[in-house]
């Protein structure tokens, strides 16, 4: 027997794919529109997608906006579109740099969280990879420290072992002048 939809359920309801709904907005927005590089990388990918689409309007603005833009005043929201602790006083969405799983994504924050202890979790296997992986900073700076160093130091030793040569030639041609 089928029972009648209450009104509280549908209300119910109807919230908790609204908060879906806003959580999957803002990962879309953290994964793609975070960093000047991810925001290149979605516009070049979504130009090569206008280009061979046949069908132009099948492109979403609002993908567009998320993803390809940087500036937060360019991404007016109405109040169900972001959560509320992603919003500022004036309603605009906050740049951030740290999101709170249990907050900001109370639905798809486990998810979330198992995707970003995979990513940790990812070693560089090339110079590349370690020369553009900026996850620990300090791991980076000491790349960056031990390349300048140790490079500096390299070239110092080649110069003194060319100015080692050198001293050692002008001394082996001065002496054979002087027993000449």
């Amino acid at each position: 027997m089928h029972q009648p939809t209450s009104h509280t359920n549908l209300q119910a309801t109807e919230l908790l794919l609204n908060q879906y709904l806003q959580e999957v907005l803002l990962s879309y927005r953290v994964l793609f529109g975070q960093s000047r590089s991810s925001r290149k990388l979605f516009l070049n990918r979504e130009k090569c997608s206008a280009a061979t689409t046949s069908v132009p309007h099948l492109l979403d603005p609002l993908l567009h906006v998320l993803c390809g833009k940087r500036d937060a005043k360019s991404i007016r929201s109405s109040s169900s579109l972001w959560p509320d602790t992603c919003e500022d006083s004036n309603g605009e969405l906050l740049e951030q740099d740290v999101y709170d799983a249990a907050l900001d994504f109370r639905l798809l924050g486990d998810r979330l969280l198992t995707l970003q202890a995979f990513n940790t979790r990812q070693r560089p296997s090339r110079i590349r990879d370690l020369w553009r992986d900026r996850r620990d900073p300090l791991q980076w700076y000491t790349f960056w420290l031990v390349l300048i160093i140790g490079g500096l130091s390299v070239l110092l030793s080649m110069m003194q072992c060319g100015l080692t040569a050198a001293q050692l030639y002008s001394q082996i041609h001065s002496s054979q002048r002087i027993e000449s």
